[in-house]
C-alpha cells in the first residue's frame, strides 16, 4: 500500500471514491426522476380515460332520458288526439315538434360530450408534455465531471508531494 500512496496519494483514492459515488448517486437520482415523470404520465392517461368514460356515460344517460321523454310525449299526444278527436295536421305538427326537440337536445348533448372529451384530452396532453419536459430536463451524470474530480484529487496529491519534497510542511 505504501507504493500506491507514494504514487497516487490518498487524496486521489478519496477523489476516485467520491467521484464514483457521486456519479452513481446522480445516475440513480436521474433515473428516479424519469420514472416519476413516467408514473405521472400513466396517471394522467388513466385520469383522462376515466373522465372520458364518465362524460360518455352521463351523455348516454341524458340521451336515453330525452328519448324516453319524447316517447312519453308522443304517447300523450296520441292519447289526447284520440280522446279529443284531434288529429290530422295539428297532431302531426305537434309530433314533428316533439321529434325535432328530441333531435336538437341529443345533438346538443353529443356536441357537449365531444367538447368535454376534447378538453380533457388537451389537458392530458399538456400534463404529458410538462412531464416529458421534466424528464428531459433531468441532469444526467457526467463521466467528464467524475474524471475532473479524480484529476483534481490527483493534482492536489502531486502538489502536496512536490511541496513535501521541497521541504514545505503545511
Amino acid at each position: 500500500m505504501a507504493g500506491y500512496a507514494n504514487n497516487a496519494g490518498w487524496g486521489t483514492a478519496l477523489s476516485i471514491g467520491t467521484a464514483g459515488y457521486n456519479y452513481y448517486a446522480d445516475r440513480q437520482n436521474a433515473k428516479a426522476m424519469r420514472n416519476q415523470a413516467d408514473v405521472a404520465n400513466m396517471a394522467a392517461q388513466a385520469q383522462l380515460q376515466t373522465q372520458q368514460q364518465q362524460n360518455n356515460m352521463q351523455a348516454s344517460d341524458k340521451m336515453s332520458n330525452i328519448a324516453l321523454d319524447s316517447i312519453r310525449s308522443m304517447g300523450q299526444l296520441r292519447a289526447a288526439a284520440g280522446d279529443t278527436a284531434l288529429g290530422g295536421a295539428n297532431a302531426d305538427r305537434l309530433g314533428s315538434d316533439i321529434r325535432m326537440a328530441e333531435g336538437t337536445d341529443i345533438a346538443t348533448l353529443e356536441t357537449n360530450r365531444r367538447m368535454a372529451n376534447n378538453q380533457s384530452s388537451a389537458e392530458a396532453s399538456a400534463i404529458m408534455a410538462a412531464n416529458l419536459s421534466r424528464a428531459h430536463s433531468v441532469k444526467k451524470p457526467s463521466l467528464i465531471g467524475a474524471g475532473l474530480t479524480i484529476a483534481g484529487g490527483y493534482l492536489d496529491d502531486q502538489k502536496r508531494n512536490t511541496l513535501n519534497k521541497l521541504g514545505y510542511r503545511g
